[in-house]
């Protein structure tokens, strides 16, 4: 349902200006740039075994390292620079000036692949580095217990023999495990320190806003709000981290003034600087989801060139609804929802999945079963944990209140062949996951009225607002309607399947 402003001519002009772009069209775009920051104790053991264990590293060589790393770093804020400079310069551009634009793309595209190879030349150094610093210490600890073995010897030839015997004895020769890592020890020891197998990325705590590009401009699908940079929304509360470790993203919800009138509210809308493809599996954890008359939230995933890239809506609906609505968006080509395929949740009568202007589809949607999966009810049952499947069989999506997540998706260790049948399925025999969609982001916006949520019919029947508030427009400056209007979220993870 967030691709209904797509459908208008703002947005597919959008769509045309920046297709070939890294993040969606209109919707998304660079202000606070940092990829992931691959840490060491992100390393797989598998880092620590691929070593040549014949090699004798020294203090110099992490330090080379750690240099090497430095200057990495520092190029890395430079093209995160130069990207936010030309993000800024190809906004400036009027849509109609496709050939003013095309100088800039280019510079756009040279810059985002520097960028990546940047991101991998870090990682890989400090990979490398966790290898050193492990490799140094299996070395000091390796002549740490031949030195004490050496002491230990008598050098009289009398003696030697007794003394030999009795090194062997009391003072075992340091064996390959007590020189070097073992494979049980570093299984051990990487086990806690090392994400579940197949995770790329997670956003939590403290670092949950790193890694996102904030989008500052008037909301395309016709919202009453107006998108706010990093350092705006955050000076201003309208992104923190809260006293729970949680992160919070709101929107203006005081500042009440008489309505209708030509202000809109502040919010806030942030998307991946990280794309991802197929074979990957997204868990979502949050305690709250925005909701109040003419709210309209969304926690989804789209690609370049909507919709011929693809949008996958995991969170989505308006007013103070109880059960979110999942929703596939495609384009340029036959994307159907399979209704025979096993699902939970209720599929809606429109099949078609195709909103491009030949499909004329707003979407094909399943609305989920669980009266706790949106809006108040979900806040009252302290939340829930959603995963989302997209791999070549299909697209699936899983949804539990707080009280059913499963033991393995708790644990950050998470197997969806035991999670039964999804609450909404669109299975490959329908729609090709392979063709449709790609290069994704993941995308959080909190938006007001709107294509969707400020449709009269919705309005009137569906805002639960005072009858006094004729349209959603009029409602707007009365600050305490929107008290809900916020996410909380524990973490985002993504995982490659």
């Amino acid at each position: 349902m967030r691709a209904f402003a797509s459908l208008l001519t703002a947005t597919l002009a959008w769509s045309t200006v920046v297709g070939a772009l890294p993040w969606s069209p209109g919707r998304r775009a660079p202000s606070s740039l940092a990829l992931r920051d691959i840490s060491s104790s992100e390393l797989t053991a598998a880092h620590l075994f691929q070593r040549d264990t014949t090699t004798t590293y020294t203090q110099a060589d992490a330090d080379s390292l750690t240099a090497q790393i430095t200057a990495l770093g520092a190029q890395h804020a430079s093209i995160q620079q130069q990207l936010i400079s030309l993000r800024k310069q190809l906004a400036a551009i009027p849509s109609t000036d496709r050939i003013a634009m095309i100088p800039l793309r280019r510079q756009w595209a040279t810059a985002y692949a520097a960028y990546q190879a940047n991101t991998a030349s870090l990682a890989d150094a400090k990979a490398q580095l966790a290898v050193v610093q492990a490799a140094l210490a299996g070395q000091a600890s390796s002549s740490s217990v031949a030195s004490s073995t050496s002491s230990s010897a008598t050098p009289s030839s009398s003696s030697s023999s007794s003394s030999s015997s009795s090194a062997s004895s009391s003072t075992p020769a340091p064996s390959s495990s007590s020189a070097t890592p073992s494979s049980s020890t570093a299984s051990s020891s990487s086990a806690s320190a090392t994400p579940s197998k197949g995770l790329v990325q997670k956003w939590s705590g403290a670092n949950f806003f790193d890694g996102w590009y904030w989008a500052d401009y008037a909301d395309p699908t016709h919202g009453l709000v107006t998108f706010v940079n990093q350092s705006y929304g955050m000076a201003n509360k309208y992104a923190y981290i809260n006293s729970n470790g949680a992160a919070v993203m709101t929107m203006d919800r005081g500042n009440s003034w008489k309505a209708p009138s030509s202000r809109n509210r502040s919010s806030v809308r942030i998307s991946s600087l990280q794309t991802f493809n197929v074979g990957t599996m997204i868990i979502l954890d949050m305690n709250h989801i925005p909701y109040g008359p003419g709210v309209w939230p969304a926690a989804w995933m789209v690609g370049p060139n909507w919709p011929y890239s693809g949008e996958i809506d995991i969170v989505e609906g308006v007013n103070s609804n109880n059960q979110n609505q999942a929703t596939l968006h495609s384009g340029g080509g036959t994307c159907v929802r399979d209704t025979s395929a096993s699902e939970t949740g209720a599929g809606q009568s429109w099949t078609n999945c195709d909103s491009s202007p030949t499909g004329s589809s707003l979407g094909c949607s399943v609305i989920d079963s669980n009266t706790a999966s949106f809006g108040p009810n979900f806040a009252s049952a302290g939340g829930g944990v959603w995963a989302m499947r997209w791999d070549a069989t299909g697209i699936f999506i899983w949804f539990w209140s707080r009280a059913n997540v499963p033991n393995d998706v708790k644990a950050e260790q998470p197997n969806y062949a035991t999670w039964g049948t999804p609450m909404g399925a669109w299975p490959a025999s329908g729609c090709d996951p392979t063709k449709f969609f790609k290069d994704m982001v993941f995308v959080f916006d909190i938006t007001l009225c709107g294509d969707w949520a400020g449709n009269q019919w919705v309005w009137e029947n569906q805002s639960g607002a005072p009858s006094k508030y004729a349209t959603c427009a009029a409602a707007i400056g009365t600050a305490s309607l929107f008290t809900n209007a916020y996410f909380e979220v524990n973490y985002l993870s993504v995982y490659n399947i």
